[in-house]
């Protein structure tokens, strides 16, 4: 997806995350992050490096945040 078509406040869907990525993280937010995958989360802007701040709620309510490249999302339907 072109990051010049975000904008903030966009539901858009990640539809992976790259090799490795989870593998630091705890158990807990592998699961969360995994569960999101192809449902709409929240685009919050891009950082520095152009990357997609995404955030969205676990099935527990607690609120995450992850930065992905936006070749890896596509806007919700």
């Amino acid at each position: 997806m072109s990051s010049q078509n975000l904008k903030p406040g966009d539901k858009v869907v990640f539809t992976a995350v790259p090799p490795g990525f989870l593998d630091d993280l705890p158990e807990e937010d592998q699961v969360a992050i995994n569960a999101a995958i192809g449902k709409p989360v929240l685009f919050n802007e891009l950082d520095e490096h152009g990357r997609a701040e995404l955030e969205f709620r676990d099935s527990k309510g607690i609120i995450h945040f992850i930065w992905l490249d936006p070749a890896l999302i596509c806007m919700a339907a």
